[in-house]
């Protein structure tokens, strides 16, 4: 009997300690989050810096309580507060919708704002202490990713409305300006004129137009949108968003220019803009074209089309319209030949016509060549670009004509072989009934001569690929052919 009771208490005496051990494991495993509570909020330091916060949500309470305002449920929650550095407003971000966010103004006060994944609460003070509770429903408390959020105070905004418009000066000359947005009041109203109302942050700018003209603005992404008014509460002229090409603006009239965001956006980088005005041209249609003078000699065209006016018309013939702007210009052919442009780019479009509102004789880009025009004659020449290309670089084209690569009409263009075309090493010319070739020449588009040769073959090994003119010599005369060489 005795042996009986001995086993008994020792198996109770064990089994005791297992359940002290357990229960110390158990404590461990599921200790409270310290910051389980508002009034044991976790001090965090919010600056303008971005600050990225690790929370443990794993471990606090879950209990049936109010989520956001009017929604109950079982949640888990940690809490934090922080004290504003400056007016303005905060961001923070969790990129995953089962992180929830309550703003309030003490424990137990105000709800300022909540809700999930990614907020943007506005209008705070300098130097009041807010009280940030962050929480998750049961379904994901136990979770343990995305257990983070970053958090980044911006400052107010003095340039907030039209009222208040940041003076800026716009001259002939890009000028970049730098913004911040993210401290700008945040409210319900229209993008642009027609569009459906959603929240917005926007700053304004005023500007004096220097010149008659027009007026471009970069900023080289989507999420930053412009319009530009008359005047405050006045007419919307146009707007867009990433690159904007206004047109047709007055010197010195104040326009006044809103710069704005979706509320997702407020708080992303590409926080500036390029501006730049462009004066009126003179040569912007047909009949006000500026004269020009062509010869042989290649001349440099200098051009402003970025103050052209911008219309919605076909390019070259049987496009489809879109908007370009374009400049005019004529000249008078000095001999029968060709015409030869460099456009340097391939944006520099180029149309030559043989009057206004007349015919279109070729149009194309980057380098044109107008073959059999007459001496004599004048000519209109279109130069166009989209409206994306419209300020862009490569402001000039090079022009002359070939006169001295022209045909000869005593020449036979049947009497005459060249191979290999396109060549690689060499070009062979064959001429048939007694021409008695005298020499070959080969001149880049530009008409400057690459290449001689008394004989009928040409060395072409050192010669860069691309379109070359090869000027044929004979007794009865001259001919000239395209072709192309490929090293």
């Amino acid at each position: 009997m005795t042996i009986i009771l001995t086993i008994l208490y020792n198996f109770k005496m064990k089994t005791l300690h297992l359940f002290y051990i357990a229960s110390i494991i158990s404590s461990i495993a599921f200790a409270q989050a310290p910051n389980d509570d508002c009034t044991s909020a976790e001090i965090i330091n919010v600056s303008n810096i971005n600050l990225n916060v690790s929370f443990d949500i794993n471990s606090a309470i879950i209990n049936n309580e109010i989520g956001c305002s009017g929604t109950t449920n079982d949640y888990a929650d940690v809490w934090f507060s922080f004290i504003m550095p400056f007016n303005g407003n905060v961001y923070l971000g969790s990129n995953i919708n089962w992180n929830n966010f309550a703003l309030y103004d003490s424990c137990g006060g105000n709800e300022i704002q909540c809700g999930n994944n990614n907020e943007f609460f506005t209008n705070l003070t300098s130097g009041n202490n807010y009280i940030l509770r962050v929480f998750r429903n049961a379904n994901t408390a136990s979770n343990t990713g995305f257990q983070n959020f970053s958090i980044k105070a911006f400052e107010e905004v003095t340039n907030n409305n039209c009222a208040t418009a940041e003076t800026i000066t716009v001259t002939t000359e890009s000028s970049t300006v730098n913004f911040n947005i993210g401290g700008a009041e945040l409210n319900n109203e229209v993008g642009c004129s027609g569009n459906t109302e959603q929240e917005y942050v926007d700053i304004w700018y005023e500007f004096t137009m220097p010149v008659n003209g027009n007026l471009y603005l970069e900023s080289g992404i989507s999420w930053n949108n412009f319009t530009l008014y008359d005047s405050c509460g006045g007419n919307e002229i146009q707007c867009g968003n990433a690159n904007e090409f206004y047109t047709n603006l007055t010197s010195g009239t104040n326009y006044k220019l809103r710069v704005f965001r979706t509320r997702s956006a407020a708080d992303n980088n590409f926080l500036s803009f390029n501006i730049k005005a462009f004066e009126e041209v003179t040569n912007d249609d047909c009949a006000s074209a500026e004269t020009i003078t062509v010869t042989t000699e290649t001349s440099t065209v200098n051009f402003n089309i970025g103050g052209a006016e911008l219309n919605n018309e076909v390019g070259c013939s049987g496009n489809t319209a879109q908007e370009y702007v374009d400049i005019w210009y004529e000249f008078t052919m000095p001999t029968n030949g060709d015409l030869n442009i460099n456009g340097n780019i391939n944006w520099n479009n180029f149309a030559l016509y043989d009057a206004c509102e007349g015919t279109e004789i070729q149009c194309g880009n980057l380098n044109e060549q107008y073959t059999n025009l007459t001496m004599g004659t004048i000519y209109k020449l279109r130069v166009f670009r989209t409206s994306a290309n419209a300020i862009k670089g490569f402001l000039s084209f090079s022009i002359y004509t070939s006169d001295t690569l022209s045909t000869n009409t005593l020449i036979s263009e049947d009497n005459i072989r060249i191979f290999p075309n396109p060549s690689q090493d060499y070009i062979k010319v064959l001429i048939h009934d007694n021409y008695n070739l005298k020499s070959l020449k080969l001149y880049n588009i530009l008409g400057n001569k690459i290449k001689e040769s008394n004989h009928n073959e040409i060395n072409t090994k050192s010669v860069t690929s691309g379109l070359y003119l090869l000027k044929i010599t004979t007794k009865k005369g001259q001919i000239t052919k395209r072709v192309i060489i490929k090293n």
